[in-house]
């Protein structure tokens, strides 16, 4: 069969290839911007969910921000010019924005290293400083009422025991470093507050031996610190007995205020995960000991009761003052040993620390105490206000 010459085809034919060419070409275009509408759809869900995600973000950022603000006791909300209503306002951030109001802003923390007030991001230490490498190092919180140390001199009596228990010698005398808590409570934004003075071995090599510590670094920060919020000092805390033991006094000396908590931090957890606001620890007797940040003290019969060093209590500067008190007030009161049995059956109990200052007890591992604020710590609650103002805004 011959092929029919280019000028004798069939225009039936080259109509027929250009329809299928046509559709060809149409088919291709669907394709494409089916798969352009595709795109834009999944551009359009990205865009969504990123919007989600950033919504959600914020709302936890808000959340987080609400919750940190309510920890913060009535006392805490009253120095800094901060009131309740205000909270939605720090959260999204507009109160900080807001210029006229700056002023009533959280005070920033607040930085004495070394000899002279230092700018927080220039406040360092070594990585090869033994505080921080190995826990070797000193430290006391101390509280400040009216722009005046509390107890200041009982504080640093105590640190300075401690760093001789440890061989350890503090750069700067007790005269200096009162200068300086002064210095520090003056740059601070408010007049009541925390200090955390601290004292480490200092910068050395490797290894545990500190010999080749040379100086030791100090340094004092001064913030705000609030260990319940203020529900729970008006109703009372939860506390569970935690499965973590203190150590020995055969191993270290619970008198000694060390950089080494690990064993109130992982007691410190068991509360949290049990939804408790304190853990108690026991020795390896079993015996009751201390909170994870506190002493403990119960009430039985009218007598107050809280254990004794001897059983891993560390010598609390609050718990001292509330010892002075109860005398004062003829309280009946004693050092003996505990039992959690003790604290499931006690008429009230209560923590007493600087960071807790009184906190009343309302329940210890789902037992609720006969009174939660009772009686006893009613009476020593206004005392130890009386007490502070004594010391510190009429003291001259």
């Amino acid at each position: 069969m011959n092929t029919p010459a280019p000028d004798t085809i069939s225009p039936r034919i080259c109509r027929s290839e250009t329809g299928a060419l046509n559709m060809l070409c149409h088919e291709r275009r669907a394709r494409r911007l089916r798969a352009q509408a595709f795109q834009q759809w999944l551009n359009g869900l990205g865009h969504l969910l990123l919007l989600l995600w950033n919504g959600l973000r914020d709302c936890a950022r808000g959340i987080a921000t609400r919750r940190e603000l309510a920890a913060l006791d009535q006392r805490t909300l009253k120095d800094i010019g901060l009131a309740p209503a205000d909270f939605p306002a720090v959260a999204d951030g507009s109160f900080i924005e807001d210029a006229t109001r700056r002023q009533r802003a959280l005070p920033h923390p607040v930085c004495w290293m070394n000899g002279a007030l230092v700018a927080l991001d220039q406040a360092r230490v070594s990585v090869f400083d033994h505080g921080l490498l190995y826990g070797d190092g000193v430290f006391e919180g101390i509280r400040f009422y009216h722009g005046r140390a509390f107890r200041l001199d009982a504080h640093l009596d105590r640190l300075y025991r401690s760093a001789a228990a440890l061989r350890l010698a503090p750069p700067y005398n007790s005269a200096t470093l009162t200068a300086a808590v002064n210095e520090t409570i003056g740059a601070f934004g408010a007049a009541n507050g925390y200090l955390r003075l601290v004292v480490t071995r200092g910068e050395g090599r490797l290894g545990l031996d500190p010999s080749s510590c040379a100086r030791g670094n100090t340094f004092i920060l001064a913030d705000h610190l609030a260990l319940v919020d203020e529900n729970t000092r008006n109703t009372g805390a939860r506390l569970i007995v935690a499965a973590t033991r203190r150590l020995g006094s055969d191993g270290l000396d619970p008198r000694i205020k060390s950089l080494n908590y690990l064993n109130h931090i992982l007691a410190r957890m068991e509360a949290t995960n049990a939804g408790a606001d304190e853990a108690i620890l026991l020795n390896s007797q079993g015996r009751v000991a201390e909170g994870t940040a506190d002493n403990i003290f119960i009430v039985r019969n009218g007598v107050l009761l809280t254990p004794p060093a001897t059983d891993g209590a560390l010598e609390g500067i609050t718990r001292a003052v509330v010892l002075e008190l109860a005398a004062a007030l003829r309280i009946p009161a004693r050092e003996t040993s505990l039992a959690p049995y003790d604290l499931y059956t006690a008429d009230e109990a209560f923590l007493t620390g600087t960071g807790a200052e009184l906190i009343p007890v309302r329940e210890v591992d789902g037992r609720s105490l006969a009174h939660c604020p009772g009686p006893v710590f009613a009476r020593l609650m206004t005392a130890f206000r009386m007490q502070i103002e004594q010391e510190t805004l009429h003291a001259a």
